[in-house]
């Protein structure tokens, strides 16, 4: 099976490699999914990315390559204002 036929189910969602873990819809959280040695910049860049381009406010990048989920956990905010 190749990466352009390959298709994921996740928690009931049809995911392809391409589009990854996106949610597009408003009012969502985007989550991007990693299994990677190290969290780089370049994978918060593409999140933020991902915020910008949906219009949503709060995103998670997960990494599954690491002893436990919380060390591979980082929350994401696109445009916070705080409140004085």
């Amino acid at each position: 099976m190749t990466n352009d036929t390959m298709t994921e189910r996740i928690i009931g969602s049809s995911l392809t490699p391409d589009i990854g873990s996106i949610s597009w819809s408003k009012n969502c959280v985007v989550i991007e999914l990693k299994s990677v040695e190290k969290l780089l910049p370049l994978h918060l860049a593409q999140v933020m990315t991902y915020l910008k381009l949906s219009g949503n406010p709060v995103g998670l990048l997960i990494n599954f390559n690491v002893p436990h989920l919380r060390q591979g956990t980082r929350s994401v905010v696109n445009n916070y204002e705080e409140k004085t």
